[in-house]
Formats: C-alpha cells, sequence, structure tokens
C-alpha cells in the first residue's frame, strides 16, 4: 500500500512546494513501527547493521571487499570504530555498505533474521523496501546530515536501535 503511494505522494508535495523528504520520514517512521515487534524478538547475534560509508572520514585508509563491504581499521578517523567494536563484542554482524548493490547482496548471502540500517532519508526507504521484500524485519535511523560526504548519525539512537 505505502509503496502504491509512495510516487504520486511526493510529486503531489513537490507541486506545492512542500519538501517530498516527508514521504521517506513518514513511510520510515511507518517501518519502524511495523517491524520493531520482529526486530525485537530476534537475537542480536542474528542482526545486521548496515552502515553507509558517508560516515567515514573523507582519509579514511579501509580498504573495499566485494564480499564484506568497507573493512573498518579503526583509524580513530571517525566514530564508525566505536559501533564495529560494540559490535563485535556482542555477536552483531556489521556492513559498511559501499552502495545499495551491496547492501541487496549481503541480505542474499549472510541471511540475517533481522536488520538496522542507517542512511539519508530516500537511500533508507529504497533499502528497508528491499530487505523486507525478502521478509527480514528492518528498522533503520535517519542520518542527521545528509549531503554522501562525511555525514552525521545520532550514535545514541543506533545503539539504542541496536540493543532493542
Amino acid at each position: 500500500m505505502l509503496n502504491l503511494f509512495y510516487q504520486p505522494a511526493k510529486l503531489l508535495l513537490g507541486y506545492f512546494h512542500i519538501n517530498p523528504v516527508i514521504i521517506d520520514d513518514i513511510e520510515i517512521a511507518l517501518m519502524n513501527s511495523i517491524h520493531k515487534e520482529a526486530y525485537e524478538e530476534t537475537p542480536i547475534e542474528r542482526r545486521l547493521l548496515f552502515l553507509p560509508q558517508c560516515l567515514r572520514n573523507i582519509e579514511c585508509p579501509a580498504k573495499t571487499s566485494p564480499q564484506e563491504g568497507i573493512i573498518c581499521e579503526s583509524c580513530g578517523r571517525c566514530s564508525v570504530a566505536e559501533i564495529k567494536e560494540i559490535c563485535d563484542g556482542h555477536g552483531v554482524a556489521i556492513c559498511i555498505a559501499p552502495g545499495g548493490e551491496f547492501v541487496k547482496r549481503a541480505i542474499r548471502d549472510r541471511k540475517p533474521a533481522a536488520a538496522l540500517a542507517v542512511a539519508c532519508q530516500h537511500d533508507l526507504c529504497e533499502v528497508m523496501k528491499h530487505v523486507t521484500s525478502k521478509d527480514v524485519p528492518i528498522i533503520g535511523v535517519v542520518l542527521l546530515r545528509c549531503g554522501c560526504v562525511m555525514t552525521d548519525v545520532d550514535w545514541k539512537e543506533v545503539k539504542e536501535k541496536l540493543f532493542l
């Protein structure tokens, strides 16, 4: 139902000079609400955390692997290392995704029981739609600052949702 009205609603808001990102925010909130219970019931070690590559520092030395995504070296230039350490300590798989296609491949190959994703509104909506189409409950956290380079997220919110 949401998908049916998604694009027409965005066009309508744009016509009236209202920021169409509102539709993404509503869809993310609805999907979070719909999938929260199933996510909470999933053992933490069966979850997968997706982070966007844009959270990295522009001078990040991490290498990219086609299977693992971007492999954080814990260099301290950004906050990704801290959440990686938390995930590693609790058995949560983490993927720093170089793009949306990587997320699709990771869902197919790793087969998580639930997922948590961080991204800008548009990308988060797309990821959440894809992941739910594979019958994997997902909740999302929207970036505080978008722009595809050195973005930011409320890490406290990420940690809270990680441990729901």
